[in-house]
């Protein structure tokens, strides 16, 4: 209720925009969810607020009031599991069809819901023979109880010897604590990834070694981008050109020159604001060398009886 009321409240504040995350979604609560925030939230400057969605699909509840981007969590372990090494599993058709173009250039296995005796059976195989690749990697959205993941597993080990086995899902509910079926010495699975999407169970498994919990949106692990200015049509600028998920933070230094300087005074001003991150300003922030640095100044260049609008941008990867 708390962050319902701040997010009531920012719009009237004449905010320029507003996007909000929704890092989990139950799928049982959807509807409800989606009623009370298309009903609540007001209209920004240049237009509605923007809902982040990971790997659910739930348009079908939200009014026109808001804006809806689907996101995935897939691209955060695709560096991990190179496609030379591992073969992509997906535990149904549905899981294939969500994330089947992820893994284009991956080595693929679809598991069968229709039955053999009590066994999940092979129903799709995808790409080149595995040969030597023994590291299977089973992707899906959501785990409840993880009974599905756990039988496609042990097929996996009954038809591939020795393997070794990882499952990844971007939401983990695991209600009544069911993560624990993933904690035996039996376990056909041997290390499960999962987001912090729902922290209540994320701060749990965190803690258990067969667990790895990766940060939904990793500002913490990434370079941030500091920029010498809290200008917002500054900051906006830097925001609109980065090409990575980086995060934009301003820092109030001054430039030591006059209003829109003339000439080379508009360098001056640029590596004065630069300079002023002094190395107690970074500690300050948080700021670190693998950090990005930018630093912009607006001014007018001469040319003969006329005058043109520049921008001079300095900026560094280490400082």
């Amino acid at each position: 209720m708390e962050q319902l009321s701040i997010i009531m409240k920012l719009p009237k504040q004449q905010i320029r925009s507003l996007r909000i995350m929704m890092s989990y979604f139950a799928v049982a609560t959807a509807e409800t969810v989606a009623t009370i925030l298309t009903s609540c939230i007001p209209q920004t400057k240049t237009g509605p607020a923007i809902l982040e969605i990971y790997d659910i699909s739930e348009n079908f509840y939200f009014k026109d009031n808001v804006i809806v981007e689907y996101k995935s969590a897939i691209p955060l372990i695709k560096n991990k599991y190179k496609r030379k090494e591992w073969v992509v599993v997906f535990p149904d058709d549905e899981a294939v069809k969500r994330y089947g173009d992820y893994f284009s250039n991956y080595t693929k296995i679809v598991c069968s819901k229709e039955r053999v005796g009590n066994t999940r059976t092979i129903k799709d195989y995808i790409g080149p023979d595995i040969g030597n690749k023994l590291q299977f990697i089973i992707v899906n959205d959501v785990v409840q109880t993880g009974d599905t993941l756990l039988e496609c597993a042990r097929m996996l080990k009954q038809s591939y010897k020795d393997t070794i086995i990882h499952a990844f899902v971007t939401h983990a509910v695991f209600p009544n604590h069911s993560y624990r079926k993933f904690m035996t010495d039996n376990c056909p699975i041997d290390t499960f990834l999962c987001t912090n999407s729902n922290p209540v169970i994320s701060d749990i498994l965190i803690k258990i070694p067969q667990f790895q919990v990766i940060p939904l949106v990793p500002y913490c692990s990434q370079p941030k981008i500091y920029v010498a200015s809290c200008n917002y049509s500054k900051l906006q600028a830097v925001s609109d050109g980065r090409k990575f998920m980086y995060r934009v933070i301003g820092i109030d230094v001054p430039s030591g020159v006059e209003e829109q300087p003339i000439g080379c005074r508009v360098y001056d001003g640029c590596r004065n604001r630069l300079m002023s991150l002094s190395s107690e300003t970074r500690l300050k922030y948080g700021a670190t060398k693998s950090d990005i640095y930018f630093s912009l100044e607006n001014g007018i260049i001469l040319e003969g009886d006329s005058g043109e609008d520049i921008c001079v941008v300095i900026w560094f990867f280490q400082f």
